[in-house]
């Protein structure tokens, strides 16, 4: 109720601004300008491109909807992307994937830092809540929705999400700060950088401790502690020429159970890249061992060069080559990986308002072999303001170590009827697993209306074969019965997605924008091999932003009923639908001439208990996703 009242008497502060900022127009419109800006991103193609000549479905996240989200965490940023499935398990634990293909792991969506792949090899997993950089550095995110291993390898099978930090240069100077609020939630940050000369560099740490959700299956409260983070994260460059740079960075997370080191150098359009990270971790958490119960380390290097050929046609081609090692005693005790993707893309500008780009990416991989990844895609601007795009393609994703090697024999953590007692399950790898195929077809639109409204439209159809996942092996007639199951990763789904995502954007004025976004999804055939995915999702939200430095922000996150397998084996398992409301109320000030910021987060405003995934054999379910207030306060020197 106390945080009700609060939002109300924000409510009331923002209609007294709303009246002092309708008499000050001369931003009105700088602001239109900036709303009409089309972003550049670089993610669809591996280089620089308007956002609406990108040959895929893409989503970019800015720093200042960062910061005006009131999200604390990179993953709660991804909610409100359309054709995103984001299922919160604990509060170190979430599964992202784009238009129902998401698993936890093995992951079917490349994620990337500055480049780099935040995807650990040995279990296909994203650790959300590890990836080394607070969110205070990250200058945009790139979300493509769409299949992506034409270009970005097999780990991009339904697409990819790019996390793309501030230069040295933008961070200038030092910052800090601090969140605390419900469920013991203390996050400090700080961020220095600096120039000197042809030098520059960034450096950031931080520290993210919050208490459980409660669960109520398996005794879990909310005074339990839940996550509990220290990372850093650093790099420097050096301008060698006006078009040439070198650069290393490095980061570390979980108390150094994560971390890399990166080598960049570019020059003009050639970039070539080395890079080393490593991990430990429980294959099997629930378990509760204690100590890491794997290793891995990998070294990777990657060249990548565009150049034009003639007039009207642009050739992107990049190799990368990745070795791992990983150590294990249900991965065989221990072995080592070589894989090597190598691409070729050529974007062709047919017309003035007419680009066709081809590609194909090929993957080698030591069990599955080789597989190419083929796609086409042509947009089309016949008016200014508005451009339409056609794609087809063809995806594949390689099985993870764990896939192919595992050999563990595991124990739920309870019992659920009508399991008498904990289930135990062997599970065994399949180094005879084929990649997961899919061919992809999409069509888009963009169009900006009366200057102030932006509206997009992107229909797909999926049709996917030898999908993996884990089933029940038939017992050996000649032999005894064994005293427990065993289930084996296979390759035994097909089926077809449907469905598309429709949004748009309005300016209404200098201190007033809005979004609405809305995805559909229909699934036939092995629903279970393809993961937890809801039919219906919808986004909206609105953004108040006064002369006078104060701010508020409205987000409303709808999900409809979510189907899938928790468990090894079906039946299909459901999570109700349920609506979250997310309110931020900030003030900008300056304290001796340097900027500050304090903000109010409410995350589930109304308190919309709910789960997010569902429980199922010996699968406690996901926690309950209850309301979170906290408060920041922001200081940039």
């Amino acid at each position: 109720m106390k945080c009700v009242l609060s939002a109300l008497m924000g409510c009331v502060l923002l209609c007294v601004e709303a009246r002092v900022a309708m008499a000050q127009q001369p931003a009105m419109q700088r602001e239109l300008l900036l709303f009409r800006e089309v972003p550049t991103v670089i993610t669809a193609t591996r280089r620089e491109q308007p956002l609406t000549q990108a040959p895929s479905a893409i989503t970019v996240i800015t720093a200042e909807e960062i910061r005006q989200s009131g999200a604390t965490s990179i993953p709660e940023l991804l909610r409100s992307v359309p054709g995103l499935d984001f299922f919160r398990i604990s509060t170190d634990n979430v599964s992202i994937a784009a238009r129902g293909l998401n698993r936890d792991f093995p992951a079917r969506m490349q994620v990337l830092l500055d480049g780099l792949s935040v995807e650990e090899d040995v279990r296909g997993f994203v650790t959300w809540h590890h990836l080394f950089v607070p969110l205070e550095e990250i200058e945009r995110i790139e979300i493509v929705r769409s299949p992506a291993t034409a270009i970005h390898g097999d780990r991009a099978f339904a697409g990819v999400i790019h996390i793309i930090t501030k230069s040295p240069e933008a961070l200038k100077g030092s910052q800090v700060s601090l969140t605390v609020g419900e469920a013991d939630t203390l996050i400090w940050n700080w961020l220095h950088a600096g120039v000197i000369g042809d030098f520059s560099y960034k450096v950031s740490g931080g520290y993210d401790r919050t208490n459980e959700f409660p669960n109520p299956t398996i005794g879990q409260t909310a005074d339990e502690l839940g996550r509990e983070i220290v990372q850093g994260h650093f790099q420097v460059n050096y301008k060698l020429a006006q078009d040439a740079k070198i650069s290393l960075s490095g980061g570390s997370s979980a108390f150094g159970n994560l971390g890399f080191v990166k080598a960049h150098y570019v020059l003009g359009d050639f970039t070539a890249q080395l890079s080393y990270d490593y991990a430990e971790g429980e294959l099997d958490p629930e378990r509760n061992l204690g100590n890491p119960d794997f290793r891995l380390d990998v070294y990777q290097a990657q060249l990548q060069h565009s150049l034009p050929w003639g007039r009207t046609h642009v050739l992107t081609g990049g190799i990368t080559y990745r070795y791992s090692t990983f150590d294990a005693q249900s991965l065989g005790g221990g072995g080592e990986q070589n894989l090597l993707d190598f691409f070729l893309q050529n974007e062709w500008h047919v017309r003035q308002n007419l680009t066709l780009t081809v590609g194909v990416g090929v993957n080698v991989h030591p069990q599955a072999g080789v597989s190419a990844s083929p796609r086409g895609s042509l947009v089309y601007s016949p008016w200014q303001d508005h451009t339409f795009r056609l794609s087809i393609g063809r995806a594949v994703r390689n099985p993870s170590v764990l896939e192919n090697f595992l050999t563990e024999t595991l124990e739920s953590p309870l019992a659920l009827p009508p399991a008498p007692q904990r289930r135990t399950v062997r599970v065994l790898g399949n180094r005879d697993l084929r990649p997961e195929e899919m061919l992809a077809y999409e069509v888009g639109y963009q169009g900006l209306f009366v200057e102030r409204l932006r509206v997009w439209l992107d229909l797909f159809y999926y049709q996917l074969d030898q999908l993996t996942d884990i089933r029940e092996l038939p017992p050996m007639s000649a032999q005894p019965a064994p005293a427990f199951p065993t289930v084996q990763f296979v390759n035994v789904g097909d089926g077809a997605i449907f469905g598309g995502e429709l949004g748009l954007e309005v300016f209404i004025t200098s201190w007033l924008k809005g979004f609405l976004n809305y995805a559909y999804k229909h699934r036939t055939g092995d629903i279970a091999s393809m993961g937890f995915a809801p039919h219906h999702k919808a986004n909206a939200g609105v953004t108040f932003s006064f002369p006078s430095g104060l701010s508020a922000n409205i987000l409303v996150h709808y999900v409809g009923e979510a189907k899938g397998v928790v468990d090894f084996t079906p039946p299909i398992a459901r999570v109700d639908p349920y609506t979250l409301v997310n309110l931020r109320l900030g003030y900008r000030f300056k304290v001796f001439g340097n900027e500050a910021e304090l903000s109010l987060q409410a995350f589930n405003l109304f308190n919309d208990v709910h789960r997010e995934i569902a429980s199922g054999g010996g699968f406690p379910g996901g926690d309950l996703i209850e309301r979170r207030v906290s408060g920041t306060i922001r200081y940039r020197f």
